[in-house]
């Protein structure tokens, strides 16, 4: 059996994607946020990001892995940069 390595970048080419993909994450597994992140950052450009988050290349490769915990102003504004926001809901009962 052939096996191809899985790249979720590919599929991330609208806002409601990535909204959708991150949501995933935010549900499933919250620590891996950053990590997402990084990935939905690389599908988009790094350098990309970097200009609109005001944030260098490099402290965002730094941040946006696993196991990282960037501060909430850092995940805000990589989130602007894809469009995207958080919203805070009530939990269903």
């Amino acid at each position: 059996m052939k096996t191809i390595k899985f790249e979720p970048s590919e599929y991330l080419t609208n806002e409601a994607r990535i909204a959708e993909f991150i949501n995933a994450f935010i549900e499933e597994a919250p620590e891996l946020l950053p990590e997402a992140l990084g990935i939905v950052a690389k599908a988009k450009g790094m350098t990309e990001i970097a200009k609109k988050t005001g944030i260098s290349r490099q402290a965002l490769y730094a941040v946006l892995k696993e196991n990282e915990n960037p501060t909430f102003n850092t995940i805000n504004k990589v989130l602007n940069a894809f469009n995207v926001e958080l919203q805070a809901v009530t939990k269903a009962a």
